[in-house]
């Protein structure tokens, strides 16, 4: 029985479809690991799952921070990515808290532009060790 999903499932599930995934290095690599599925039948590898803050991961760009900022492990860290294609725009924004002004920030960016159509959110690793 196969318990994985398809590059065909990925793309059909979110077509048209814009998915935001907000929160910290475990998210970012679900955000890549869909990123990388809905272009071919393959996930992440080892080295691309220890990257971070690169200037493009799988036809992705950084739109801020990240290598573009300042590239530390504090609560200040930034990361921004998205992937568009001509079916799918994702979008990924490290948190290191899942309340704060930044978050704040960004839900009035969803408020006053495009809407997302699914949001994953976590961040309660970094809420609760830094």
């Amino acid at each position: 029985m196969r318990t994985f999903a398809m590059r065909s499932e990925a793309r059909q599930l979110l077509h048209n479809k814009f998915v935001v995934v907000l929160g910290g290095s475990v998210q970012r690599s679900m955000y890549k690991d869909l990123v990388l599925l809905l272009q071919r039948d393959q996930y992440l590898t080892l080295p691309q799952l220890k990257s971070k803050g690169e200037f493009s991961f799988e036809q992705d760009v950084l739109v801020e921070g990240g290598r573009l900022g300042s590239m530390t492990n504090g609560t200040e860290y930034r990361e921004v990515r998205q992937y568009r294609s001509d079916h799918h725009l994702m979008r990924f924004y490290f948190l290191t808290r899942i309340y704060s002004p930044y978050m704040e920030s960004i839900l009035e960016d969803f408020r006053r532009g495009v809407k997302p159509d699914v949001i994953v959110i976590s961040s309660c690793l970094w809420d609760i060790t830094r």
